[in-house]
């Protein structure tokens, strides 16, 4: 395999056939727009039995990079499907929001070949489709550096999305989450009085996910414990803890407006 570069040095993977199967419309954009700096336009599935019906077909695909939770067939479903009833020997590659030991494992009880935990930076997603692309075995330490910066003192970070260039997408992002907060802290808070703590559950993943493409360190550190106390069934600390982060994101609203403005006012 030939490579070029592009600014940055960045490798360009060419006649790599990549499908990525995950169901939440900005993690595809994103997951887009990062594989295209590496010179990979993929094909996206939205479900792990679209996914099976797509490898059924028969076409040659060198990487399936797959989210866990997903409609139909999870990927941890369709991975085993993939494995014992088609043999399929396509790489997987799980991703998943949760940060949890457990969800790895369960990657590679079933026969994934790899994990990316959302977020994950440009330099982390170079190295897998090293590993998996690069016919030429390249060092995956060489040409993209990681550049995840230590957030934890941060409320957000949006390097990683202004290096996409779209602003218009990061704005699209931030008012979406602006919208969908209160909404969903309200829902978890519901479901956890029903004691649905499943919907506890899939609610504190589904803004995990958002808060995630903004790199939300702490946000995402408050709503894993959220996940936990579903687990444990913890009405009271549930609804403690979206109390609390209900006061804490109405006094982060104007810093994101501020964001949303800036940018809508950067040049395209």
């Amino acid at each position: 395999m030939k490579k070029q570069s592009q600014p940055g040095n960045d490798p360009i993977f060419t006649n790599k056939r990549v499908v990525v199967a995950e169901d939440n419309r900005m993690n595809q954009k994103v997951l887009c727009l990062q594989l295209s700096r590496f010179g990979i336009e993929p094909e996206i599935v939205t479900s792990g039995r679209e996914l099976i019906q797509r490898v059924e077909h028969g076409t040659h695909l060198d990487l399936i990079i797959m989210d866990l939770r997903m409609p139909e067939l999870n990927g941890l479903q369709a991975t085993l499907y993939l494995h014992d009833q088609l043999k399929s020997a396509i790489p997987i590659i799980g991703m998943t929001a949760s940060g949890l030991d457990s969800d790895r494992r369960k990657c590679i009880e079933c026969g994934m070949d790899g994990f990316l935990a959302k977020p994950f930076p440009p330099g982390a997603l170079l190295k897998v489709l090293q590993e998996f692309l690069d016919d030429e075995g390249t060092d995956p330490s060489g040409s993209c550096q990681d550049t995840c910066d230590q957030t934890c003192d941060k409320l957000y970070d949006l390097s990683g999305l202004v290096e996409l260039q779209e602003p218009g997408f990061v704005a699209e992002i931030l008012i979406g989450f602006l919208t969908n907060v209160p909404i969903v802290l309200e829902e978890i808070r519901l479901s956890s009085i029903c004691e649905q703590w499943e919907e506890v559950f899939g609610r504190a993943h589904q803004l995990k996910t958002s808060a995630g493409l903004l790199q939300m360190t702490y946000l995402i550190g408050q709503l894993n414990e959220i996940e936990q106390l579903s687990f444990q069934k913890d009405y009271h600390k549930i609804v403690e803890t979206v109390k609390f982060l209900e006061e804490w994101f109405r006094g982060q609203e104007a810093l994101l407006e501020q964001e949303i403005k800036k940018s809508l006012l950067s040049p395209k």
